[in-house]
């Protein structure tokens, strides 16, 4: 036989070792006025939004993208206004990624001067060598400029296109009714307008930037 035994505040100790914050929770929502199978659905919806929120700061990713292809058509429309500047960026990223490869190429002419130099018993040509070498140097610098003002364009598209998005969730907040807003987690609309955002502002600075770069190296 199982005992159920509890202190004057109303927390029970069950079977499972359980404190019956279930009941504290219904018998509020009996006190405040609201109903208490609507009142378990809030308070479920919101350990559910807690968990997720917890699990995702610890690294392990939360809920899976319903439509995933369509919000990425969607994101891409949205940056339509930015068209010059992806153009831009695709281009510095082509040029940069394309003296990066020419760089070990050019590179190896230096190491031909050395060996012709000392297996042909000649000397090594130290005047062709240095020419060589700044070459390479050049490229090298040059390439690096161009991928940082690459960086830089990328992230002035990046941030002005969640500036829109930004106004436009701030837009329809607004025309939602304030039932809506009632019946939803506590945090979550909060956490829907910042983290994610954030979340999306970031992925786009990072993963365009690196896939563009690591596709043209890889063709080059």
């Amino acid at each position: 036989r199982v005992s159920f035994t509890g202190n004057g505040n109303g927390n029970g100790n069950g079977p499972d070792g359980g404190t019956g914050a279930g009941a504290d929770a219904a018998a509020s929502a009996a006190a405040d006025g609201f109903p208490k199978d609507e009142q378990t659905r809030t308070a479920a919806r919101e350990a559910r939004s807690g968990m997720g929120g917890r699990m995702a700061g610890a690294g392990v990713p939360g809920e899976k993208s319903e439509d995933f292809a369509g919000s990425t058509r969607r994101l891409l429309r949205s940056m339509r206004p930015e068209r010059a500047g992806l153009y831009a960026v695709v281009a510095l990223a082509l040029v940069s990624v394309t003296l990066t490869v020419l760089g070990p190429k050019i590179l190896g002419h230096a190491t031909d001067i050395v060996f012709r130099g000392v297996l042909g018993g000649h000397g090594i040509d130290f005047g062709d060598l240095h020419r060589v070498l700044l070459a390479v140097l050049g490229l090298y610098v040059a390439a690096a400029v161009l991928a940082w003002l690459q960086g830089w364009l990328l992230a002035g598209v990046v941030q002005r296109s969640m500036m829109r998005l930004r106004a436009e969730v701030e837009e329809k907040i607004h025309r939602l009714p304030l039932r809506y807003i009632d019946t939803q987690p506590r945090g979550d609309l909060l956490s829907r307008v910042t983290n994610d955002i954030d979340n999306v502002a970031q992925s786009l600075q990072q993963t365009m930037s690196q896939l563009l770069t690591s596709t043209l190296s890889l063709v080059g």
